[in-house]
């Protein structure tokens, strides 16, 4: 049944957008209309370093690594190459402004997303409200002001819903709609370099069929799809450091029997802690809740465009919860990519009071919603004065490295991020990515969540020419020359 939101006048809609319009123009404003806003989170110095990388030597390579894993071409990080390639190529062209290109970035990702959702919608009043849902939901303003590329997920998934949608229309219409599974299937795969959980969206072309050859040809497009994908990260992806991710090398070795008892393994312990700690998360909660009754409800609704988008959903939380880590900081980002098309589905296809009931959830947590907002911009505007002022010293100090690392090639660079003091382990923000001569800088951690002997800590994996160990205090270790310290580390060469 389609959703036919007659009985809320226009006016009111545009007015309520309009108006959340302006919350994000003004808190855009306020956040970064003066220049003080830098990343704070660990996690966002990976996309911020990449594209600084980038902007300052051209090179694609890993900013950063754990164990000095890379890929096997290229020598990405498990991002890959190509959030260097997007934020770093803009850099290139409009200026890094100390990694502002991405927010700036944000706010025309966060437009053009606004402008084709609007258009997926047939009807009129759809097209209004689907923008408004989409524009208040739980996870699009608090991800918009910060530097991690959530709001890019957003805008490929409405391009691919948008391409989904056509698939379907010419289905429905009786249509050869083989250039439509085709272009589809293309942008799944670009869009898969740049996150390979995008290849989910390949199973939503399973549905659609006439024939049993139909379906057959789709289940091998699709089966196609995925192994590009697979290889594209075996070879151009660093290997993964979450654990439950490591299993999938079992896969590389055929061991399909051994693959499907870790699946099963950890998918029962995953779903546990999900249950037990994931859920007190409003917004995973409410994604959680919204995609289980529309997986449900797709079996009733008997539509093959409901089935397609539910297949993609379930294949979303099924490999998740299998493969990564089930708690909500994480899972929550990864499952993005599906709320456009869940807010799709309800609009358009569901009863009126689906709809209306997301509604009113969605706006009785607008002030939890501004709020956490605020706060991650509050964070990121401590972040700059951190950078400016408060860590000066350091950065400073930092600095100086440029100079002593080489001048004539890359250097890689081994050290431990936790120990120098800087908030939130995020010291990755600070330290430089090229010398004076423009060559890159890279670095390499070992990660052990106790502390351990410098053995350890600093031990090299024979993976990578580390030339160069940086650490706080003093080492005694075989083989490391110091060349340079101040007040704040100690500087050794690798000597072989």
């Amino acid at each position: 049944m389609e959703f036919k939101f007659d009985n809320l006048p226009n006016k009111l809609l545009i007015i309520a957008f309009l108006f959340f319009s302006a919350i994000f123009v003004i808190n855009f404003t306020s956040a970064v209309g003066d220049g003080k806003f830098y990343p704070c989170d660990q996690d966002e110095a990976i996309i911020f370093s990449s594209a600084k990388l980038f902007y300052e030597t051209g090179s694609v390579k890993a900013a950063s690594m754990i164990s000095e894993d890379s890929s096997k071409i290229l020598g990405t990080s498990w991002y890959g190459p190509f959030y260097h390639l997007l934020y770093g190529g803009l850099a290139k062209v409009f200026g890094f402004h100390k990694g502002l290109i991405i927010i700036y970035t944000n706010f025309i990702l966060l437009a053009l997303s606004l402008l084709l959702f609007y258009f997926c919608f047939p009807e009129k009043n759809n097209r209004l409200f689907g923008i408004f849902l989409l524009l208040i939901s739980p996870v699009l303003m608090p991800y918009f002001f910060t530097f991690f590329p959530q709001v890019l997920s957003i805008f490929f998934s409405v391009i691919l819903l948008y391409l989904i949608i056509n698939v379907n229309n010419k289905y429905e219409l009786n249509q050869n709609y083989k250039k439509e599974i085709y272009l589809f299937l293309g942008f799944v795969l670009f869009f898969s370099l740049f996150k390979v959980t995008y290849v989910f969206w390949a199973v939503g072309i399973l549905p659609f069929f006439r024939t049993r050859k139909e379906f057959f040809k789709n289940a091998i497009l699709f089966f196609f799809t995925f192994l590009i994908v697979y290889l594209y990260m075996s070879y151009f992806i660093a290997p993964p450091y979450a654990s439950q991710m490591k299993v999938l090398s079992l896969l590389k070795k055929f061991k399909i029997i051994a693959l499907l008892g870790a699946f099963f393994s950890q998918i029962s312990y995953n779903l546990s802690y999900y249950f037990l700690n994931t859920l007190r998360d409003i917004t995973s909660l409410i994604t959680f809740i919204l995609a289980m009754i529309m997986f449900l409800s797709s079996f009733k609704e008997k539509n093959r465009f409901i089935f397609s988008g539910a297949l993609i959903i379930a294949l979303y939380y099924l490999v998740l919860l299998a493969f990564y880590n089930p708690h909500y900081y994480y899972l929550t980002k990864q499952t993005m990519p599906i709320y456009p098309l869940i807010l799709y589905l309800y609009v358009n296809y569901f009863k009126e009071r689906y709809a209306l009931v997301i509604l009113v959830i969605f706006i009785s947590f607008i002030p939890q919603n501004i709020n956490t907002t605020l706060s991650n911009i509050k964070q990121r505007r401590i972040g700059y004065l951190n950078y400016e002022e408060n860590y000066k010293s350091l950065r400073e100090a930092f600095n100086e490295l440029k100079k002593w690392v080489h001048q004539d090639k890359e250097s890689i660079i081994l050290w431990d991020y936790d120990e120098h003091g800087y908030p939130g382990s995020n010291t990755g923000v600070i330290i430089p990515n090229s010398n004076n001569a423009g060559k890159a800088i890279r670095y390499t951690t070992n990660i052990y969540w106790t502390k351990v002997p410098d053995s350890l800590q600093f031990e090299f994996h024979k993976k990578l020419p580390v030339d160069f160990v940086l650490s706080k205090d003093s080492l005694s270790l075989k083989n490391l020359q110091l060349i340079h310290k101040n007040n704040f580390y100690h500087f050794y060469k690798r000597i072989k």
